[in-house]
């Protein structure tokens, strides 16, 4: 059944989704940089039709003489998004990124260790890029920075559409930005390394020209080699394509790169009849260990992508000061940049801020008085104390409750004056801090009427995502006669350690208190039916699951029910309560837990308890067609008709109900107005 579906499905074949669940910590080759340009050119024609014209300009860029007119060296701003320190088991700090940062520049300068053990056939047609990507000094609002803002933890940063790439990028004139995430695609898949978009003008208008990469793979997260795929990105995000592009028949736009398919391993050097640069950046075989080099050709190309107008701006040497690359001297530094709204959901925040000095120290301890050591910019209602505990190291609490605290980011920030500061703020490049201070909206339960999800063994796998969370992918699988339910490592309500799902009859409570068991990889995900768990059968109940919202859980329930015979399971419906750890009870739609609706818009069950029959007078909603429902306890429907008499301000119900006991009606109105009642049998 639908009605208003806010569910995306995608169907999948299950098979593929066990080979990468069995391979988790085999790095994935396919970065997937075709597959998502084309995405983008399908979405947006024009875009292609540039990108055709931008392909005929580059070839003739040497030629035309516009190579000498280039900068002998570039330095390109850059902001890396790290979602989570922890990913797939490896730390990401600011370290982490420094060293990664540090191995692509070598990498592009021909500075890397293996650059002199070319293979001979390629040693003549090997460049180098005289290029240095920067960490940035100076955010879009002129506080400082170093360049790595930590997320909470958040996935999917490698989808086209991505809301999480829109909502946290910096301007992308100014910056080249980097997401750093531990699952690419929001699929459960942890070992997919990364995937980058071409030069574009209409991405950069949008805020989502990137690059996306696994933290896993940064250096001292993997081998030295194969963290040469962070290189393979940036090549990417400088127009070059893989080299085995259109395999045999050439389809890199670069002259000097051999026609290849794809390699696998550093011993592929042979292929099309001809020897290939397997070496090269760009390809797959170096992923497995022997990237080394760039040619003459594709620097040739990078060059002209550093004149493509989404690429121009950001080595131009007003952009240069404007992101404090180049500036030099001491800096006020924040270990959170994003905070968000207290639990109370009244506009406070709790959170408390760490600031360290760099190359810099504070004239005096203790608290700090505004107006004298620093000004504040907050939205009405809130203030700052801060309080110096050492020469460097100071802390910041926001105290008070916005006045207006609906949905959205608003920009916070703490100017430190001079008598803060040994020498005076004179001695800082950088003397602003600032956040992004996230309110959200009044919490509520969401409920979500979906298309019905029905797998068994002809349909085995259907793919699906709820409405909101940081990974919100499930999946619905029939696995060789178990009835499956795939979380991608997120938690169920199960039986006691095991992964069986419990069985939750109508109005139990769904609580940090639950049982909640976490999924894991293949084949540890979880059972609604397997040979010797079998409560489901010919069962309608509902199951627990949780998701996260910026990292904090949020719970909520799924309705479905397993066949007679245990081959075949429907998922119906589900909803959740947006509030953090909020409770919320199987079956409950709206916020309001009396008679489990927000609003009773009037209606009216009498008698009640009855007999053999009662009436639904239906209140404002005269002129309406209505459907009801009547479900026992446990959720089984046991009664479900459409009245479209509109005229008809009173609906009996006779004879319906065998057995006494406490049932609820459900009135759903063509406008989507939804009534939940409670009415006795005797």
């Amino acid at each position: 059944m639908k009605r208003t579906s806010k569910i995306v499905f995608a169907f999948l074949f299950a098979v593929n989704l066990i080979s990468a669940q069995e391979d988790q910590n085999v790095p994935e080759a396919n970065c997937r940089a075709k597959e998502k340009n084309d995405e983008h050119f399908q979405k947006t024609p024009e875009a292609y039709g540039k990108y055709q014209d931008f392909n005929e300009y580059t070839r003739n860029f040497v030629d035309n003489g516009n190579k000498s007119q280039m900068s002998a060296a570039y330095v390109i701003p850059v902001v890396f998004h790290v979602y989570g320190s922890l990913q797939n088991g490896d730390v990401v700090d600011y370290e982490t990124i420094v060293n990664s940062l540090n191995q692509v520049n070598e990498e592009f300068q021909g500075l890397n260790a293996d650059y002199n053990t070319v293979d001979p056939n390629f040693i003549g047609i090997r460049s180098t890029l005289d290029i240095e990507f920067k960490l940035a000094q100076v955010d879009p609002n002129g506080n400082c920075t170093d360049g790595v803002i930590f997320h909470p933890v958040a996935s999917g940063q490698g989808n086209y559409g991505n809301s999480t790439v829109s909502a946290d990028s910096w301007d992308n004139y100014k910056y080249a930005n980097v997401y750093i995430t531990a699952d690419l695609y929001g699929d459960g898949a942890s070992n997919n390394s990364g995937v980058a978009w071409y030069p574009d003008t209409t991405m950069s208008d949008m805020g989502i020209a990137r690059i996306v990469y696994n933290g896993q793979y940064l250096t001292g997260n993997t081998n030295q080699e194969f963290a040469s795929t962070l290189t393979h990105e940036f090549g990417h995000w400088l127009n070059l394509i893989h080299t085995f592009e259109g395999g045999c028949q050439d389809g890199d736009e670069v002259a000097d790169t051999p026609s290849e398919n794809i390699g696998g391993d550093c011993t592929e050097t042979v292929d099309c009849g001809q020897n290939i640069n397997y070496e090269n950046y760009m390809g797959y075989n170096g992923a497995q260990g022997c990237y080394k080099m760039f040619t003459q050709g594709q620097v040739n190309r990078m060059l002209a992508a550093l004149t493509h107008p989404s690429r121009q701006p950001l080595w131009q040497p007003d952009n240069l000061t404007a992101t404090g690359v180049n500036d030099t001297g001491g800096a006020a530094i924040v270990d959170a940049n994003e905070l968000l709204e207290a639990l109370p959901n009244d506009g406070s925040f709790d959170t408390i801020i760490n600031v360290t000095l760099s190359d810099a120290a504070f004239s005096v301890t203790g608290p700090l008085t505004e107006g004298t050591h620093y000004n504040e910019t907050f939205p009405t209602g809130l203030s700052a104390t801060v309080n110096v505990v050492n020469d460097t190291q100071a802390t910041i609490t926001i105290d008070g409750n916005a006045i207006d605290h609906a949905s959205g980011n608003v920009n916070a920030s703490i100017d430190l004056l001079g008598a803060s500061i040994v020498g005076g703020s004179s001695s800082l490049r950088c003397a602003s801090i600032g956040w992004s201070l996230k309110f959200y909206d009044p919490y509520k339960i969401e409920y979500v009427d979906i298309d019905d999800i029905t797998v068994n063994a002809t349909d085995t796998w259907i793919y699906f995502d709820v409405s909101e969370g940081d990974a919100t992918g499930f999946g619905a699988w029939y696995d060789g006669g178990k009835l499956r339910v795939e979380t991608y490592q997120k938690p169920l309500v199960s039986e006691e350690q095991t992964r069986n799902i419990t069985l939750l009859p109508f109005n139990t409570l769904i609580s940090t208190a639950s049982n909640w068991v976490d999924g894991g990889a293949y084949p540890d995900e979880h059972d609604l039916r397997t040979e010797s768990y079998t409560v489901w059968d010919d069962q309608e109940a509902y199951f627990g699951f949780s998701v996260d919202i910026d990292a904090r859980p949020i719970y909520g329930w799924f309705r479905a029910r397993v066949n007679a015979s245990g081959t075949e399971y429907t998922i119906f419906d589900y909803a959740y309560n947006t509030e953090p750890y909020g409770d919320i009870y199987t079956g409950q739609e709206v916020l309001s837990t009396n008679d489990l609706s927000e609003n009773d818009f009037g209606i009216k069950i009498y008698p009640n308890p009855f007999d053999n029959g009662f009436y639904i007078d239906k209140g404002s909603l005269i002129n309406e067609d209505v459907r009801v429902t009547i479900h026992t306890v446990l959720g089984q429907i046991v009664y479900e008709e459409a009245f479209d008499d509109v005229s008809n301000n009173t609906i009996s119900i006779n004879n319906v109900l065998d057995a006494a006991g406490v049932y609820f009606v459900k009135v759903v109105s063509g406008t989507e107005k939804t009534i939940t009642k409670k009415i006795i049998k005797k």
